[in-house]
């Protein structure tokens, strides 16, 4: 905005726009608005945008709400009024999700960024996008984020494909359409280039791990450079065989080539996936693979299982799980779809996992099995599955989120639980329980003399 001043000069003010302030975690909010707050520029306007349930989960009141994170405290004002200097308090708008008819007109306006050669064509096609959308099962409620709307455009055609060679009829699940979209981003940006769709693949698997275990968001260059020297050590090419046909490239080449193929986006040398999402989607089929690999029929230790318990902030990648465990129930004769030679359902691994937490004993020895065992159980309930009538005594589940879990007739006698929530618990055995930080829901409680 521009105001006048009274003598005719042109006051110009500052407005800063802060997207994706959900990603920087919740345990670093705090710390961004002191630093926000201790910019003493009267001319300048802050919007701060983030996804709203990761101010819901947080475990800290402080950062419970938007407003409690931007408060000003009494400290504050009185600084501001000796100063001279006027705050306004924060304003907190909540978009609401998309409905059918801006879904709608999203897709007729996609379509109509296409050639003029399809001008004829454009309101056509933007009917068929959304036709072929709406048909697909459970798509509609999906589709109200602004981003998986996006992606789903973009890789419809490639969505269609898994679920007819995957015979899927049940309801579309978020795990398809990232799945349809990396596979669809990949396929267009290789071509041309000296990739190979397994390179990029496993190149962004390994971005993306080297982040998790890092807890950091930024991708740097030279991550980029030392993974493509380790993929090509592994992977060298039999020059003998293959003669000299093709053009040499340099290794700075083929490093370009790969950054750009990514799903990254690159300020310098720098970047970031293109929304948090995409990298939590890859993290979960890291956890997938890491579980049905070869070794799985024995459970040996499983590094990233056990590397922690899966925070809050995880939680979207445990509902990418969820989604999987969903999708594995359609399959008949106890296959995966995802590996014709694995007849462990990841299901069933994730009970085993929590099962094996009886068998150890207590100290600190333990907390690889005790954060396994909470991870899996905090899928499952996210997938909706009933643990009615099973004994988990003995069972040490730490972290588990087991929010609107049915629990009908469970024995978690002697079991350790730190749950932020325990669900429906009609009926359920506790005796025994150590059970750090729960608050029970609705639930008859039965303690045994």
């Amino acid at each position: 905005n521009k105001k006048k001043k009274t003598n005719d000069e042109e006051e110009k003010g500052l407005i800063v726009l802060m997207d994706g302030y959900d990603e920087i975690g919740s345990q670093r909010f705090v710390n961004v608005c002191q630093q926000l707050r201790e910019y003493e520029e009267r001319r300048m306007k802050v919007i701060v945008i983030g996804r709203a349930e990761h101010f819901e989960l947080s475990s800290n009141e402080w950062t419970k709400t938007p407003e409690n994170v931007f408060e000003i405290s009494e400290q504050e004002q009185k600084h501001e009024d000796l100063i001279n200097h006027t705050r306004t308090k924060p304003e907190v708008v909540f978009i609401s999700p998309f409905n059918e008819e801006e879904i709608q007109r999203y897709c007729e306006y996609f379509d109509s960024k296409k050639t003029q050669q399809q001008h004829q064509q454009q309101q056509q096609e933007g009917k068929k996008s959304f036709e072929r959308l709406k048909n697909l099962r459970g798509m509609m409620s999906l589709l109200q984020n602004p981003f998986t709307l996006t992606a789903v455009l973009q890789s419809i055609e490639q969505l269609e494909e898994n679920r007819s060679l995957r015979k899927r009829k049940f309801e579309v699940v978020r795990y398809e359409v990232y799945e349809a979209f990396l596979e669809n981003w990949i396929k267009k940006e290789i071509q041309g280039t000296k990739i190979t769709k397994e390179q990029c693949f496993e190149m962004c698997k390994k971005v993306a791990l080297y982040l998790f275990e890092n807890k950091t968001l930024i991708v740097k260059e030279q991550l980029i450079k030392d993974t493509m020297n380790i993929m090509n050590n592994k992977n060298q090419v039999n020059e003998n065989e293959k003669g000299k046909k093709e053009e040499e490239v340099t290794e700075d080449e083929v490093v370009m080539m790969m950054m750009d193929t990514l799903p990254i986006r690159w300020t310098g040398k720098e970047g970031t996936f293109i929304h948090k999402s995409v990298w939590e989607y890859l993290i979960s089929q890291l956890f997938i693979e890491e579980l049905l690999s070869l070794e799985s029929t024995s459970l040996s230790r499983k590094r990233l299982w056990e590397s922690c318990v899966l925070s809050k902030d995880e939680r979207s990648v445990m509902l990418f799980l969820a989604d999987f465990v969903r999708l594995e129930r359609e399959v008949k004769n106890g296959k995966c779809w995802c590996d014709g030679k694995n007849e462990n359902l990841f299901q069933d691994l994730l009970i085993e996992m929590i099962e094996r937490t009886k068998q150890e004993q207590d100290g600190e020895g333990d907390f690889h099995n005790k954060a396994t065992g909470g991870n899996a159980m905090s899928v499952l309930n996210y997938s909706g599955f009933k643990f009615s009538g099973m004994d988990l005594s003995k069972v040490k589940v730490a972290g588990a989120d087991l929010q609107n879990s049915n629990l009908h007739l469970v024995d978690l006698s002697e079991s350790q639980l730190s749950a932020k929530f325990l669900g429906h618990c009609v009926g359920t055995k506790f005796n025994g329980s150590f059970m750090k930080r729960c608050e029970v829901g609705w639930s008859k409680i039965w303690v045994e003399e």
